[in-house]
């Protein structure tokens, strides 16, 4: 059982590409922590990545996270994360996914017009419930490593993949619950994939999150501001852009306490 408090920071910052093409970032992010009877404080994390080829991707990728943290707010007044199934998981997903489609009739667009990706994790005191569909991925720390919950998925061709206005979304949805607690988590685009990931391995690149994370355990209780313009001068700098182009988002929550003896090297 874990009483103490959630630190986290996020960014989601527009990629090379989209700079010089004169594209708005495409990906998304929403937080939201409130405290629980039952569950003690709660931490919502969602992330979405708008599909390049989709007019309104950013507009998909926002309405996507914000449907998420409505649903789940509302489903947790009298439900708890324990009772959090992949039946209900669907059920959010297929929320999401009308209002997009109402947001895209009300603009005479389709639905494939607002594509995204998503990710998302609900976490409590005791228990934790995390769900996919597409790429990026969500890592959590296991011991003194990290692993991913779900590795990224690939669609039928190469460099495609799946959104959750898919008509097979569900069919392509990743469910897990954690009867467990889980401390430290990070949610990311695929553009970020490449520098947190060992495809060899389908491991965690823990070299990157381990300082990352020694940083975030550093500050107060809450979102971190002084942070956020860290990550995202980080995420916008030449180290990240000379190995992807692509727009980035990363999410990072800890509530494990700074150690003094940690080595980010280790």
């Amino acid at each position: 059982m874990s009483d103490r408090k959630w630190k986290y920071v996020g960014a989601s910052v527009q990629g090379t590409s989209h700079l010089s093409s004169g594209l708005p970032c495409q990906d998304a992010s929403r937080w939201i922590s409130f405290e629980t009877e039952k569950d003690g404080e709660v931490l919502i994390l969602a992330v979405a990545d708008g599909a390049g080829s989709a007019v309104r991707a950013a507009d998909g990728a926002k309405l996507a996270c914000d449907e998420f943290l409505t649903q789940v707010c509302r489903y947790l007044e009298g439900g708890t994360i324990a009772t959090i199934t992949k039946s209900k998981s669907e059920v959010w997903v297929r929320e999401i996914a009308h209002a997009i489609d109402f947001q895209a009739k009300s603009c005479e667009l389709t639905s494939r017009d607002f594509a995204c990706t998503f990710l998302a994790a609900v976490l409590g005191r005791d228990y934790a419930a995390c769900l996919q569909i597409g790429d990026g991925a969500i890592v959590i720390a296991e011991g003194n490593d990290y692993q991913p919950v779900f590795w990224p998925q690939s669609g039928e061709f190469a460099n495609t993949t799946y959104f959750v206005t898919d008509e097979t979304a569900l069919e392509q949805l990743q469910f897990t619950l954690f009867e467990k607690p889980i401390d430290e988590i990070a949610i990311f685009s695929d553009g970020m994939q490449m520098l947190t990931l060992q495809y060899s391995t389908k491991t965690a690149h823990a070299p990157f999150f381990r300082p990352m994370f020694a940083r975030l355990r550093q500050e107060c209780s809450g979102e971190s501001e002084p942070l956020t313009q860290e990550l995202e001068e980080f995420l916008r700098s030449s180290a990240i852009n000379d190995r992807t182009d692509d727009d980035k988002t990363l999410v990072l929550a800890t509530r494990l306490l700074s150690d003094p003896t940690f080595s980010p090297a280790t």
